[in-house]
């Protein structure tokens, strides 16, 4: 089984930090541990753009026989998260030039209160949820949802942050936006894949794991990876409830 591994229990870099521009990119194959968690970072994401941590398994550390992880309670669920343009960020950068009024931003806060539009119009009003500008959306975000989110102004670009990181949760943003005038842009998203050792082919010598990064987007999109491995020794070598969980 797995837990006679050497313990290399600790934090490593499972894709270092780079640009991928509508390709894939794959970290070093490590050996698997008792936990294995991979947390991928991506900054420049555009609308309607994804970005994909995908987690490999193989025989060895060079990458042999190298295969999608499936639960292997039933067989069906990959070791897979996605990041869509505009959603799971921490932060986002919102450009607001001459925008045609009725264009709207709908933002939400993942760990609660509900999705708020603002909507552009002739003037400011921040009651009514409407701006007129840059200056006008960031003081609605404020004054609307400033107890979770917070917006800060610079010339056209209005940047949406958590008000309380340390709560946790993530940004979306889904309103109806204009090329070149109202655009969202992903600074900063996240997600986390975690898997058990009950996940791989161990039957067929999988003991490996490595981070696979994809993109659909030319911008391009920076991304990296984490991979954080606890250590090999456990209690029991049965069926782990979570075998594959994605956040």
């Amino acid at each position: 089984m797995i837990d006679n591994f050497v313990d290399l229990s600790g934090s490593y870099c499972g894709l270092e930090n780079q640009t991928i521009s509508n390709t894939n990119v794959t970290g070093d194959y490590y050996p698997a541990a008792k936990h294995n968690v991979w947390l991928m970072t991506v900054s420049n994401l555009v609308a309607s753009k994804t970005a994909i941590l995908n987690i490999l398994q193989a025989t060895d550390a060079d990458g042999t026989g190298a295969k999608d992880i499936d639960d292997d309670i039933d067989g069906t669920a990959a070791a897979t998260a996605t990041i869509t343009g505009r959603s799971k960020a921490t932060i986002l950068s919102i450009l607001v030039d001459t925008v045609t009024n009725g264009k709207t931003v709908i933002l939400q806060w993942s760990g609660g209160g509900s999705a708020t539009t603002y909507t552009k119009a002739a003037a400011t009003d921040t009651t009514a949820n409407e701006f007129a500008d840059a200056a006008g959306l960031g003081a609605c975000i404020n004054a609307s949802q400033g107890t979770y989110l917070t917006a800060s102004v610079d010339g056209t670009a209005v940047t949406v942050k958590l008000a309380n990181p340390e709560l946790g949760g993530t940004i979306t943003e889904s309103g109806v936006q204009e090329t070149a005038k109202l655009i969202t842009t992903t600074v900063h998203a996240q997600c986390i894949v975690e898997v058990a050792p009950d996940a791989l082919d161990e039957a067929n010598d999988f003991r490996y794991v490595a981070a696979k990064i994809t993109t659909n987007d030319t911008t391009p999109p920076t991304c990296g990876c984490i991979y954080v491995r606890e250590a090999t020794h456990r209690p029991d070598t049965g069926h782990c409830s979570t075998v594959v969980r994605i956040h």
